[in-house]
């Protein structure tokens, strides 16, 4: 089956977006009858410099969080690292 989405930016920057997922949004994409949401994020939203080999567990937990509304609404969900340290 086809995927057919967007690209939601809200773990792209730091300060990341809201905490929580964002249902209201979820809901639309999936009402719609989309499939696909693509989450671009950048490593500093994980670490906190120095130490950027260790992910923290806020951040993690933000992970988690919106996985599950995606997978609760029927949506394949996409975690895409655009920025590495170095890069």
């Amino acid at each position: 089956m086809p995927h057919y989405g967007f690209n939601l930016q809200w773990l792209f920057m730091r300060p990341a977006g809201p905490a929580e997922p964002d249902l209201h949004v979820l809901d639309t994409i999936a009402g719609w009858g989309f499939n696909f949401v693509r989450l671009p994020c950048d490593y500093r939203f994980f670490t906190t410099a120095p130490d950027y080999p260790r992910a923290t567990e806020e951040a993690l937990d933000r992970v988690d969080r919106c996985l599950m509304a995606c997978r609760e609404r029927g949506l394949h969900l996409s975690l895409n690292l655009h920025r590495a340290p170095g890069t």
